[in-house]
């Protein structure tokens, strides 16, 4: 039901002239309406009513009609035919449901009200009655109400805005320790490249191996580069080189730990082994580097740090720059095992493009062991903060950690040493 008063009769457009006020109110409230979810889905009843009152308010009446109407808006030819093609009446009365559905939810809250009498294409203009004297300086008990309704529903859509932001701060906030290193490796919008490393592995030719596949013995070959196995013989050119078809034990188990905890983080994941990783491609996303002699961008990398690994005749180990020049290496026995071994954790940020390297690795396997389970614990990022500065979440930081090795398998890591910048 309409809320316009009686007083307010509709005028038909066809027997008045519009000032410019009246027209420029008049296209301020055509655009309300065609903005208004009544007819934001419609293209056709947008155009429809747009040319209408447009012509309307020009006094072109003659361009109103069916013929000219199924033309201009909606492409039909010169000829048009409306007893054969209806489309100008059926839109006709789509665009006066869409305006009652208008006006039903605008209520009398227009400045001026269009219509569109059954059986006509020219519309009608109704024009709110001015308020009278004084009426500004005290709002209707209907205004009143509608203000305190909105002024309830700005407040609550404010305390939503409010919870939402806090709700996101909340839950999306780093909650241990652990995720507070990781986190500039979490909030990059890129992947996180994993790089393992490679060690090299010896290949026995094919010669050597038809031999023993024909259960033929090795013969016996005198001349440089010749390796004794027992009582056999093989050339040097015998025993191939591989370096780009394994990765260690410790760096697998590394590689699996670090999935499982960025896949229950949400985090995105890339592997690629060392002798296929460029240094582009270091450079456009947050990376873990695994392993330290098995891995050339580990030792590339840190060898300008504090801390650094260094292989220094034929023992591994990790070197403090530093006053006093500590170093700290793993001794081992005839088969390469060590009751004792230890791991440098790095995490640097690119000085350059701002992207954090991580850095994990052992002297030997059980050190990189170790390595990973300190990166993936929280129990061990716990302890740490007793040892570094209040902003360290924010700075470059070292950490060397020791294991004991029993059997062949590593300990729990203990912190030696600490390096925060």
């Amino acid at each position: 039901m309409s809320n316009w008063p009686e007083t307010n009769p509709p005028t038909s457009s066809a027997e008045r002239k519009f000032t410019d006020g009246q027209k420029e109110a008049i296209r301020r409230q055509l655009d309300c309406i065609l903005e208004s979810p009544a007819f934001g889905t419609s293209k056709r009843s947008q155009q429809c009513l747009r040319y209408i009152v447009e012509r309307t308010l020009e006094g072109d009446l003659d361009a109103l009609k069916e013929r000219c109407i199924a033309v201009e808006v909606f492409g039909r030819s010169p000829d048009y035919d409306s007893s054969a093609d209806a489309v100008v009446r059926s839109r006709a009365n789509e665009l006066r449901k869409r305006l009652a559905q208008y006006h039903d939810l605008a209520g009398s809250s227009e400045l001026v009200r269009i219509d569109l009498p059954p059986g006509s294409y020219v519309p009608e203009f109704h024009f709110h009655p001015e308020p009278p004297v004084g009426a500004a300086e005290r709002p209707s008990p209907r205004v009143q109400r509608s203000r305190r309704a909105w002024f309830y529903v700005a407040g609550a859509a404010l305390l939503v805005a409010s919870g939402v932001w806090l709700g996101r701060w909340y839950f999306r906030r780093p909650v241990s320790m652990l995720e507070q290193f990781w986190a500039p490796v979490l909030q990059n919008p890129r992947p996180v490249l994993i790089v393992p490393g490679n060690p090299v592995g010896y290949l026995l030719s094919r010669r050597i191996h038809k031999q023993y596949d024909a259960g033929n013995s090795l013969e016996v070959e005198s001349g440089p580069h010749v390796v004794h196995f027992g009582m056999a013989s093989i050339p040097g050119a015998d025993i191939i080189p591989c370096d780009d078809q394994w990765t260690g034990v410790a760096d697998a188990i590394t590689l699996g730990r670090l999935m499982e905890m960025f896949g229950r983080l949400g985090k995105a994941c890339q592997i690629r082994f060392a002798r296929d990783t460029t240094f582009a491609d270091l450079r456009n996303s947050p990376n873990v580097l695994i392993s330290a002699f098995t891995n050339r961008w580990n030792l590339d990398m840190g060898r300008s740090l504090r801390f650094s690994f260094e292989w220094r005749d034929y023992v591994k180990m990790i070197s403090d720059k530093a006053p006093p020049g500590r170093s700290w290496y793993t001794q081992m026995d005839a088969v390469g095992h060590t009751q004792l071994d230890y791991a440098l954790i790095c995490r640097v940020f690119d000085t350059t493009t701002g992207e954090p390297i991580v850095m994990a690795g052992g002297s030997t396997q059980y050190g990189t062991q170790a390595a990973s389970d300190f990166l993936t614990n929280n129990v061990y990022w716990e302890r740490l903060t007793r040892q570094v500065p209040r902003d360290w979440l924010s700075r470059n930081l070292q950490v060397v950690i020791s294991t004991k090795v029993i059997g062949n398998t590593p300990t729990s890591p203990e912190i030696v040493a600490v390096h925060c910048w």
